[in-house]
């Protein structure tokens, strides 16, 4: 059955709000979006419940900056982070595809 009672709703931000972004990706853990790279390394992550965004530290390395890269969460709190491509600066046709797999867990790597 198609459901007809869909709508959007508008988040009233009062808070700090990330730049756009360009190829990011992004995932819902534990009631959290969490907005990964584009183009730069950043984390993001926005909570619906209280319409607040926050900017996450990685305690440990991160994923370089990449683009286009590929995100899946479990259910236990872990983000695996794959692929991608960067190149060595913004417009440049020497990109590089990357095959690496991070795995994120929120629970122990962002603060």
């Amino acid at each position: 059955m198609i459901s007809t009672s869909v709508s959007y709703l508008d988040f009233i931000v009062e808070s700090f709000i990330p730049a756009g972004r360009l190829a990011h990706s992004s995932v819902l853990v534990e009631r959290k979006l969490y907005f990964f790279g584009g183009l730069d390394d950043s984390i993001h992550t926005f909570n619906p419940k209280t319409s607040q965004w926050k900017t996450s530290l990685i305690k440990e390395k991160g994923p370089e900056r990449c683009r286009n890269i590929h995100v899946v969460a479990d259910n236990v709190g872990k983000i695996y982070i794959f692929g991608g491509e960067t190149d060595e600066n913004l417009g440049s046709e020497n990109i590089h595809l990357i095959n690496d797999m991070i795995i994120l867990n929120i629970n122990k790597g962002l603060n």
